[in-house]
C-alpha cells in the first residue's frame, strides 16, 4: 500500500515559507486502523455465506434405503445376540457360584471326612452281662451303632429317642434285640434283660423328667449313661424359652445326668460318657437363622 499523503498549510495564501503566515496544521488521510478495507469485508461476507448456506440433500434411492435398513437390522440383531450371550454367561457364573459351595459343603467335605476318618476296632468279646446302659439318640447314627455293639457284648440297652413310636425307633429296637439274641445264643442261652425304647426330648425339661421317672420305674439300675444326642437346629427357642441347640446339646443332658445320679451311685461302679462332634469346629455358627425361622432353610444356615 502507498504511504498516506500529508498536506501542510503555511499561512493563508500558502505561498512561501515565511514566518508571518501563522502556524501550520498537519492533516492526515490515513483511515482508522480498526476499520477493515472494503475488499476484506466482502471476502469475509462471502466466507460466512458459504459456511451458513445449506447444501441441498440428494434424495436417496430405494436401494440405499433398503441397504440402510438392512444394516440397522443387522446391528440390532448383533446387539440382541450379545445381550443373550451375556445373560447365558451370567447365569452360568451364578450357578457355579451357588452349586460349587453346596457340592463342597454337603458332598465333597463329608466324603473327605469319611475317607480320612480314623479306623476303630471294637472288641465285642468283652462280657457286659448284667450291665444296664442308656444311649440318648440311639435310634440312628452313632447312637444306634453304639447300642448295637453294647448289645453284642451282652448289655441291656435302653434307647432314648424323640419318638418311641416312629419307624426309626422300631428298626433300631429290632437291630438291638437281634444283636442281643446273637450274644445270648453264643453264650449258652444266657438270659438278657429286655431292650427298651423310651421317649426323650432333650429340648423339653418336662420330657427329661418324665424319662427319668419311667426309667427308674421300669429298670431301676444304671451302669452306663451315654449322652450322644444332639442337634444342628439353632436360633429358635424351645417351650422352656431357651435357645434350641443350647438346651438340646447342653442343658438337657446336664439335667438328665443330674436326675440319674442317684441310680448311678446305687449301681456303682458306673460311668457317664459325653459325645461331641467336630461339626462345631468345622462349621462355626453364622447366626443367619434369625432371618429363616420358618421354611426349608430353618436350622441349616
Amino acid at each position: 500500500p502507498q504511504p498516506p499523503a500529508t498536506l501542510r498549510s503555511d499561512g493563508c495564501g500558502g505561498g512561501g515559507g515565511g514566518r508571518g503566515g501563522g502556524a501550520a496544521a498537519p492533516l492526515s488521510a490515513r483511515p482508522p486502523r480498526h476499520l477493515p478495507a472494503a475488499g476484506a469485508m466482502d471476502a469475509v461476507e462471502r466466507v460466512i455465506a458459504q459456511a451458513t448456506r445449506k447444501t441441498p440433500q440428494r434424495e436417496k434411492t430405494a436401494e440405499e434405503i433398503a441397504a440402510e435398513k438392512k444394516a440397522r437390522e443387522e446391528e440390532e440383531r448383533e446387539e440382541e445376540e450379545l445381550e443373550r450371550a451375556c445373560e447365558q454367561w451370567c447365569s452360568k457364573i451364578c450357578r457355579i457360584g451357588i452349586v460349587v459351595p453346596l457340592i463342597f459343603s454337603y458332598i465333597l467335605h463329608p466324603i473327605s471326612e469319611f475317607a480320612m476318618r480314623p479306623t476303630m476296632d471294637v472288641d465285642t468279646d468283652v462280657n457286659l452281662a448284667g450291665v444296664h446302659a442308656i444311649v440318648t439318640g440311639g435310634c440312628a447314627g452313632i447312637g444306634l451303632r453304639t447300642a448295637t455293639l453294647l448289645s453284642e457284648s451282652g448289655a441291656s440297652v435302653v434307647l432314648a429317642c424323640r419318638d418311641a413310636r416312629s419307624d426309626d425307633a422300631a428298626r433300631a429296637l429290632g437291630a438291638v434285640r437281634s444283636a442281643s439274641s446273637k450274644w445270648s445264643k453264643a453264650n449258652g442261652g444266657h438270659a438278657v434283660s429286655p431292650q427298651l425304647v423310651l421317649p426323650l426330648r432333650l429340648d423339653s425339661f418336662k420330657s427329661v423328667r418324665s424319662f427319668v421317672t419311667q426309667y427308674n420305674e421300669r429298670v431301676g439300675k444304671l451302669h452306663l449313661l451315654i449322652n450322644n444326642a444332639g442337634t444342628r437346629q439353632a436360633c429358635n427357642t424351645t417351650e422352656d424359652g431357651i435357645e434350641t441347640a443350647f438346651q438340646t446339646n447342653f442343658l438337657g443332658h446336664f439335667l438328665l445326668t443330674k436326675l440319674l445320679l442317684p441310680v448311678l451311685r446305687q449301681s456303682s461302679p458306673a460311668r457317664v460318657v459325653h459325645l461331641t462332634c467336630r461339626d462345631g469346629y468345622i462349621r462355626p455358627a453364622h447366626g443367619w437363622n434369625q432371618w429363616f425361622k420358618d421354611g426349608w432353610l430353618k436350622g441349616w444356615l
